[in-house]
């Protein structure tokens, strides 16, 4: 195989004829060019649980937790070289990681014994800290935590109303005013908080529609941060330049992602072909990612930054890594991303690191036939997908490509059919 560079990926429809059960080799691939690609890796807890990664850290320190039974989970944090650590719980069946910062502390909520939801911030040494309530005895849902140790997140209250509060350490939590003009009963919830200690979520406007929201940094000035022309928009992430990310109802009815930003206010990031997309999370040059609807209807984890628009994080893995990323739910300043999927038809927690250095790793391909054990005069087709962690040389794929091989000693090089795209790629 002459190899050289590779980032691209080339499908290759080869149309032949044979009797028996076939198989496929590969023959030829080379590659050149540039592209930025991953290594994907199953971060999950042990075992055959489903697993969720929520959040990273600079690190590379992952937040998750595992389902436990019908109704249990049990939160996890996700250290590189050591694995997975168990952060336990309050008592209760239900234990939820859903934030990391820097430090590797760790925030979400576990029940108690009685049920009770109660957030939590966990440390090494220290263990899991119970971070009190609002004076009201609701469920505490904590969400996020900033490089302080500022927490923020949202209490369940009657009616189906929810309370956002910023939790200060030692022991202060402060609620959050709802947003200016709403009428009650409002609600507003708080997701995401910055280091300067500026918070996003979503909170009633004066209107009664769901806004995405963001304070200033004292926790004051609830500002609602407008739609993409809809009604309706929902703030779940904030970097420390106070872009904020999130998704927005448009003038078409769908829910697109958005980035809001001081100067350019609410973008459209787009989707991926399809009608609805997502983002969850951005760090601090300004790279968001989340969940995004392909053409065919599938959800898709994404990528989006201003040059190079929002991309489908499964393009730029291994296409035979068993892998279907599905939402990329946090990201660190050195690009390495965090999300969930299906690994062999399994939900596990993935965690993407860049590919940098020489490029040393062959091509990879995959093969899909039709049933080519008939006889027909028509001959199988088989669609053939070769991927690079650099690029694909196009003119390398062709009638040479492909041999198929059977029984009796049947053997026979594939007839090239065509290929898509026509030019150098990862796949």
């Amino acid at each position: 195989m002459k190899i050289t560079d590779i980032s691209a990926t080339v499908v290759g429809h080869i149309c032949t004829r044979a009797l028996g059960l076939a198989f496929l080799l590969l023959l030829s691939t080379a590659r050149f060019a540039t592209a930025q690609t991953y290594t994907v890796s199953d971060v999950s807890a042990p075992g055959a649980n489903p697993s969720f990664a929520t959040g990273v850290n600079a690190t590379g320190q992952v937040s998750g937790y595992s389902t436990v039974g019908a109704n249990g989970a049990q939160a996890w944090r996700f250290t590189l070289g050591t694995g997975t650590t168990n952060l336990g719980s309050f008592g209760g069946a239900d234990s939820r990681a859903l934030g990391i910062n820097d430090a590797g502390a760790v925030t979400g909520y576990s029940t108690d014994a009685a049920g009770l939801a109660r957030g939590f911030v966990f440390n090494t040494p220290g263990g899991l800290t119970d971070i009190g309530g609002n004076g009201t005895g609701a469920p505490i849902f904590a969400q996020h935590i900033n490089a302080s140790g500022q927490v923020a997140g949202f209490s369940a209250g009657a009616a189906g109303t929810e309370q956002a509060f910023r939790f200060t350490p030692p022991g202060f939590m402060v609620n959050l005013a709802t947003i200016s003009g709403a009428q009650a009963p409002a609600t507003i919830s708080a997701y995401s908080v910055n280091d300067a200690g500026r918070v996003v979520g979503v909170g009633t406007s004066a209107n009664g529609f769901n806004r995405a929201f963001r304070t200033d940094a004292s926790g004051a000035n609830v500002t609602d941060l407008g739609t993409l022309g809809g009604d309706e928009s929902f703030a779940y992430a904030i970097n420390n330049a106070g872009q904020v990310a999130g998704t927005s109802s448009s003038l078409s009815i769908d829910t697109h992602a958005f980035l809001f930003t001081d100067v350019t206010g609410m973008t459209d990031l787009g989707t991926l072909g399809g009608y609805v997309s997502t983002a969850f999370a951005l760090n601090n040059p300004g790279t968001v990612v989340g969940t995004a609807q392909n053409a065919a209807g599938d959800m898709r984890a994404f990528a989006w930054t201003p040059t190079g628009g929002m991309r489908d994080l499964n393009d730029f893995i291994p296409v035979n890594s068993g892998w279907v990323l599905t939402e990329a739910r946090g990201i660190n300043d050195t690009g390495m991303i965090v999300g969930n999927g299906l690994l062999n038809g399994r939900p596990r927690a993935f965690a993407l690191a860049r590919n940098s250095g020489p490029d040393l790793a062959p091509p990879v391909a995959i093969a899909k036939a039709n049933d080519i054990t008939v006889l027909s005069s028509f001959g199988g087709f088989i669609t053939v997908t070769f991927w690079d962690n650099v690029s694909v040389s196009n003119a390398t794929i062709g009638a040479t490509a492909l041999r198929v091989t059977g029984p009796n000693g049947y053997s026979q090089l594939a007839t090239f059919y065509s290929k898509t795209p026509a030019t150098d790629a990862m796949k």
